[in-house]
């Protein structure tokens, strides 16, 4: 190996190395090199090789690397989180989160070294923070108090514009509700055309719309278009302290156990920077007597196996129960660094169906691109890609986000 160096080609080498079977070499060159074995540069260095050996599928050689790291915080921590995403993604479970609980706090830690500019880099190391193996993770003081933390900052739901009929008990639909989220700048961009769109692809459904941080208080819906085949609710909250793109994402189901119980009826949630290619009743089809359904997508990653692209939530006791646990695995974690929440909806949804439906056997769980037969991105077109939609992360955060970035079909 060369003298230190953090280009290409040096990364390049030591995948190379690894893919031969040689990643010793590569570990020893790492720790006699000048410094602290454990600082900033050797991490991000070992990481960026095991995300080219992840990205191409190179599996075998990915676990065999993991078993001869050393015991030592660097090199435990780079192999056993890349080993654990290769053991979620052949679904095997308990072998995955057992590897991931095995460095879960020491990991946790070494988040600090991760650079903010590295728009791959970050997302690597901290995903297994948003995983959990079961549901005694809530249990712990930890997150217990990081719950309670940011439960205590959210704003309450004002409501607007009332469903017709709406009584003080809550309103009853014959038809799912049809519920986006979204912040003042993205229901500038995209509400109109997903309004249109939906107005195209369903009638007679209320569609309920959730401005968070509107520009005005209380929001007015002059701008948008006129429905004439379904009707609209509106409610809007203010994000105060958890403002950031994350929380727009995940703003609907941090609230959708709420909603459940106002509406009792099945609500089908959507990003708000699409439109439907196909009616919505191919939904309703897929979803069936499920308690919880969405499309999954084949993806190495645990955080992007269930999009929350198209989600539908039934007010069953399951339905209900998975809606509490999303929503406290989400609140748990908005007191991490900004730039490590990107796909905390996501992460989220994975745990929780992990936990209620592949290990508790509670969960019933619809598979649309199973039941369809059609994948999210043929039932769905996306924002136009010339959207600045990293720009305007960027502001919708307090902090800055300088390293989330978009990958196709995720969302706003």
């Amino acid at each position: 190996m060369p003298v230190w160096t953090h280009d290409a080609a040096t990364v390049r080498k030591a995948e190379l190395l690894i893919l031969g079977g040689r990643s010793e070499v590569v570990y020893r060159w790492l720790k006699s090199r000048p410094g602290d074995p454990a600082d900033e540069r050797a991490l991000i260095f070992l990481k960026d090789v095991f995300v080219l050996l992840l990205r191409q599928n190179a599996q075998s050689a990915i676990l065999a690397a993991a078993l001869k790291a050393p015991v030592d915080e660097l090199f435990a921590v780079v192999p056993s989180y890349f080993a654990a995403c290769v053991f979620l993604h052949r679904r095997q479970f308990e072998t995955g989160f057992a590897l991931l609980d095995a460095f879960r706090n020491r990991c946790l830690e070494n988040l600090e070294y991760l650079p903010t500019e590295d728009a791959d880099g970050f997302m690597v190391l901290f995903r297994h923070a948003l995983l959990l193996s079961d549901d005694r993770y809530l249990e712990a003081p930890y997150y217990q108090d990081h719950r309670a933390i940011n439960e205590a900052k959210l704003d309450q739901i004002h409501w607007v514009t009332l469903p017709p009929d709406a009584s003080s008990e809550g309103a009853i639909e014959t038809q799912p509700i049809i519920l986006v989220t979204c912040d003042q700048k993205y229901a500038e961009l995209f509400l109109a055309r997903f309004l249109e769109s939906i107005d195209s692809f369903c009638s007679d459904r209320l569609i309920h719309i959730h401005l968070i941080d509107p520009n005005e208080e209380p929001p007015r819906l002059e701008a948008l278009p006129f429905l004439t085949r379904n009707r609209v609710a509106l409610t809007w909250e203010r994000s105060g302290e958890l403002k950031c793109s994350a929380y727009y994402a995940s703003a609907r189901f941090v609230w959708m156990g709420e909603w459940l119980r106002y509406y009792r009826q099945q609500i089908m949630t959507f990003d708000v920077d699409v439109t439907l290619k196909h009616p919505v009743e191919l939904i309703d089809q897929a979803m069936g007597d499920a308690d919880f359904g969405c499309f999954r997508w084949d993806y190495p990653s645990p955080c992007s196996a269930y999009l929350a692209t198209v989600t539908v939530f039934a007010p069953t006791d399951a339905g209900r129960e998975f809606a509490t646990l999303v929503r406290n695995l989400i609140l748990s974690k908005m007191s991490l660094k900004r730039p490590l929440l990107w796909l905390i909806d996501q992460a989220a949804l994975y745990s929780a169906i992990y936990v209620l439906s592949e290990k508790a056997g509670r969960l019933r769980l619809s598979d649309f691109t199973q039941r369809i037969g059609i994948q999210h991105i043929d039932f769905l077109e996306f924002c136009d890609p010339k959207i600045d939609k990293l720009g305007l992360m960027k502001q919708a955060s307090s902090v800055g986000e300088e390293d989330e970035h978009t990958m196709n079909g995720n969302h706003s």
